[in-house]
């Protein structure tokens, strides 16, 4: 009975071993990946992808082109997304791109590298390295 029980705890423990180390391995790879239905270029989109027209979700933008439609993200972008062009809704912890025009939505704040235009409702705060204008 006791070996049995180690057994399965020991078997488990490798498994989970196993899923771990499979996980870290392709992290690198799946960071800049979406998953986007019914077309990689609009629809909906999970994750990262570069150019959307949509309802897209990620946790943070990393060599975003173009996003156009409703845009929640979490993070602030990677540092060298300073030429993205993000337009419409945007949604999240600290939203942002490289030129944001629309309607921007931030819990601690929002933000752009180049231009921010249109309603900005932050929490903490909001600018551009450029140029702000509207509300």
């Amino acid at each position: 009975m006791a070996m049995t029980s180690t057994f399965r705890r020991l078997t488990r423990a490798v498994a989970a071993a196993i899923l771990l180390g499979t996980a870290l391995a392709a992290a690198p790879v799946l960071y800049s990946q979406s998953l986007d239905i019914p077309s990689e270029k609009w629809g909906l989109s999970f994750g990262n992808s570069k150019e959307f027209t949509g309802l897209r979700f990620n946790f943070r933008d990393r060599g975003v082109r173009r996003v156009a439609g409703v845009n929640f993200t979490l993070w602030m972008p990677h540092k060298k997304d300073n030429d993205a062009v993000v337009t419409g809704l945007s949604l999240g912890v600290v939203p942002g791109g490289g030129r944001v025009r629309g309607v921007h939505l931030g819990l601690l704040g929002a933000g752009a590298d180049k231009s921010l235009t249109g309603l900005t409702l932050a929490g903490l705060g909001a600018g551009a390295g450029e140029d702000v204008e509207g509300v």
